[in-house]
């Protein structure tokens, strides 16, 4: 790959990942209250089988 091609690609990596963070930004607060609360089940899941006590998700916790 040359460098006028790694720029190109860099270029549209950059316009994606923008475009990506525009689209989560616009999403409803439930939906992203929804996506938040999935990715702490998953953390969780992870922090337990290394062993350490991580925070519960919320909704989950009492």
């Amino acid at each position: 790959m040359n460098s006028d091609e790694q720029k190109d690609f860099s270029g549209e990596q950059l316009r994606k990942k923008a475009e990506r963070r525009r689209e989560l930004a616009n999403l409803p607060i439930e939906e992203k209250l929804k996506r938040l609360v999935k990715l702490q089940k998953v953390a969780y899941s992870v922090g337990m089988q290394a062993g350490r006590h991580p925070r519960k998700p919320w909704g989950t916790q009492k």
